[in-house]
């Protein structure tokens, strides 16, 4: 039954690193950082989404009235948290794209100097 939070975590990973990296070449630069940026936002709103549709299923999964009275409860409390801290685990996921797309790129330099990568 709580295989649908696992694909959403999942989808919260995935989908900010294909933004970022997809038709970009990744270096240190303005161009690089907006991609960032923009990244991070659309995880953010998938943050924000995410909290949201979990609250709406684990209500309409509710077993009891006493298990669906906590999660309204705390349905404020989790879509909040999700839109004040929400960009943290996007930004970080991009930072270690980034970082990780660097060293690539530097180790590509080093040995494959003669071959031109233009995505990556």
């Amino acid at each position: 039954m709580g295989y649908y939070k696992d694909i959403i975590i999942l989808l919260l990973i995935v989908v900010p690193y294909i933004v970022f990296v997809r038709n970009t070449y990744i270096a240190r630069n303005r161009e690089t950082l907006k991609k960032a940026l923009f990244s991070i936002a659309i995880g953010w709103a998938m943050v924000v989404a995410s909290a949201v549709l979990i609250t709406g299923v684990d209500y309409l999964l509710a077993e009891s009235a006493y298990d669906a009275s906590q999660i309204t409860s705390g349905a404020i409390d989790r879509v909040l948290f999700a839109v004040l801290l929400g960009w943290v685990f996007p930004a970080v996921v991009v930072f270690f794209a980034w970082v990780i797309h660097l060293g690539i790129n530097k180790i590509r330099r080093r040995w494959f100097p003669h071959i031109v990568f233009k995505r990556f």
